[in-house]
């Protein structure tokens, strides 16, 4: 005879009945996951804050002198708020990837938290691609920007020696134009380092027109200037050499005729 266990044999003969399966665990993978959502959401948030900012910022075309101050002050402050979001970031991932574990133990539908999970990656390597154009652009806005200050500089220079040659006309400017010829031989090492500069900047495929038409303009400039001046100098060279011996001719004249005996002597 097979004796059938009731509920309420067991109450009568004094056995507690098993505990009904706990869902602890449940509700806290519940609020987990609800954590997880919010956090989530702002980092989302922030990361289309930055695209936006960043995109607000974004150029196309170069120019010989952008004032580009402002947006390296806010780019800065970007890389400072990333540099914070990026621990959230990773804290995130860590906690998601968790979360999918928990839930896939419980049977429970992992589509949502995926979704999150590779929205976060694209949207974070998409912010970090525009910043790293953005960067990339004003690096070479800024590289253009000291070429044209060195050249501005440069210009000056030139300018200063081609309106002196204008009016060196007298065998006394010869130390004048060795001065002259001297300062463009100094200056030929640091325009070549410029044209130079410039050069690997013209390789770009971004490089704007301008560049290698106004470096290639300056260095024609500056070298036509240098071979005018060395003509000059031996030009100035020529006439003092020629006035020297004239001036010792003229001396030996006057001597001759103070000192007539001396001309006669053999």
């Amino acid at each position: 005879m097979v004796e059938i266990t009731t509920e309420h044999s067991v109450q009568k003969q004094g056995l507690v009945p098993p505990p009904p399966p706990k869902k602890r665990q449940f509700c806290m993978d519940v609020e987990f996951k609800k954590r997880f959502d919010v956090d989530a959401g702002e980092l989302l948030s922030w990361i289309g804050k930055s695209k936006c900012a960043i995109d607000n910022m974004m150029f196309s075309d170069f120019t010989r002198q952008k004032n580009i101050s402002s947006m390296k002050e806010k780019v800065k402050a970007l890389e400072k708020e990333k540099t914070e979001k990026e621990r959230q970031a990773k804290s995130l991932k860590q906690v998601g990837q968790a979360l999918l574990e928990s839930m896939e133990k419980e049977g429970l539908p992992t589509e949502e938290v995926k979704h999150t999970l590779e929205n976060l990656s694209v949207e974070w390597k998409d912010n970090n691609q525009k910043m790293d154009k953005l960067n990339g652009k004003l690096q070479y806005q800024e590289n253009i920007n000291c070429i044209y200050s060195e050249l501005q500089e440069f210009e000056k220079i030139v300018q200063s020696k081609e309106d002196w040659l204008k009016c060196a006309n007298s065998a006394v400017l010869k130390e004048s134009c060795q001065y002259e010829v001297n300062q463009m031989n100094e200056m030929t090492p640091q325009v070549k380092k410029l044209l130079a500069h410039g050069e690997m900047l013209s390789n770009k495929s971004e490089a704007p027109n301008f560049l290698q038409e106004d470096l290639s303009n300056f260095n024609n400039r500056f070298m036509s200037l240098l071979q005018k001046l060395q003509s000059k100098q031996q030009v100035l060279a020529g006439l003092s050499k020629h006035f020297c011996l004239q001036l010792n001719w003229q001396q030996g004249q006057m001597l001759g005729e103070c000192f007539p005996s001396l001309g006669n002597q053999e």
